[in-house]
């Protein structure tokens, strides 16, 4: 999905990738831009790949374009990011449910926070917002994309 918006760049937008990790080797990883072809097999179309990586003996590496956009953090999603403000989109997939009721709805809360008013919080397939339902708006016909919502809703328990 991302790849394929890239021409937006071209219209004129600027774009901003911020992708975080608890794990440090795991940014290394991804600072490095480097996949070998079981990865690249994985999600990425012919065109995506001709478009946006370039063959480096075994493995693809990311193109500059790409690469200049993409800013790599540590981040420990337990701790505070309002270093972060009104973010378009949060792109969280499967991490949630490594967290208990509590520190999850913590983490939902802040990103709420974070998203602009009419930002969009992507989930794994197995994730949802549920201890802070009120601050998402689930998108009819899109399952794990919620809106966040410009004033809490109430909720009848």
């Amino acid at each position: 999905m991302l790849l394929d918006s890239m021409d937006l760049v071209a219209q004129g937008w600027s774009i901003d990738l911020i992708t975080t990790d608890i794990s440090s080797e795991a940014i290394a990883r991804a600072e490095e831009g480097r996949y070998d072809a079981l990865e690249m097999a994985r999600g990425v179309s012919d065109d995506q790949r001709a478009s946006w990586f370039r063959p480096s003996g075994e493995h693809w590496c990311v193109n500059e374009q790409l690469r200049r956009i993409v800013d790599f953090r540590v981040v420990n999603l337990l701790d505070s990011f309002g270093w972060l403000d009104d973010l378009d989109f949060i792109f969280c997939r499967n991490a949630l449910l490594y967290f208990n009721r509590t520190a999850k709805a913590a983490v939902l809360e802040r990103m709420a926070d974070t998203l602009a008013p009419d930002g969009v919080l992507l989930l794994g397939d197995t994730e949802t917002p549920e201890p802070v339902l009120n601050q998402f708006i689930t998108l009819p016909g899109r399952d794990s994309v919620y809106r966040r919502a410009r004033t809490p809703v109430a909720r009848l328990a």
